[in-house]
């Protein structure tokens, strides 16, 4: 049921136009990679919380992060509202792709895939090697176990 999660939620984002990297390794790491190639969407398995209820349910929270590098300009600083940099671009860019994503998986009506919680989005700001500016959402998802059957 974890690739079944992973391989639909990798369909889901990959088919997002002005997504370039797809990665599961978490978005701590992110900002030293010199080689990824922005805007980046990290799927992260969190927990998979056991369901009593039902042997048939696999639940997993996820991350999901998107993030982008961040362009700063050389130039002294004349706008302190905007600042030299591309943040709040990233910021919208980002959000776009997250927000697209969640509502393709919530019309989604082909798959037995089901969306329980999804939490606020998060900004996120990295600022080690490369600069990133994104946003992160947590989805609480239910896939059907088609091994189980009840009887």
């Amino acid at each position: 049921m974890y690739n079944i999660l992973l391989n639909y939620l990798y369909s889901v984002f990959s088919s997002d136009s002005e997504v370039h990297t797809l990665t599961t390794d978490g978005y701590i790491d992110m900002d030293n990679y010199r080689k990824n190639i922005y805007p980046i969407v990290d799927i992260s398995v969190v927990n998979s919380p056991f369901i009593i209820e039902t042997t048939a349910l696999n639940r997993f929270n996820v991350d999901i992060t998107c993030l982008d590098i961040r362009d700063i300009n050389k130039e002294e600083i004349n706008d302190k509202f905007w600042l030299n940099d591309n943040r709040h671009d990233n910021w919208n860019s980002t959000h776009a792709i997250l927000t697209r994503g969640i509502n393709t998986i919530l019309k989604d009506t082909d798959s037995d895939i089901t969306v329980e919680t999804i939490t606020d989005l998060e900004r996120i700001v990295l600022g080690k090697e490369n600069g990133l500016d994104g946003w992160q959402v947590t989805l609480t998802i239910d896939v059907p176990d088609l091994k189980s059957s009840s009887c």
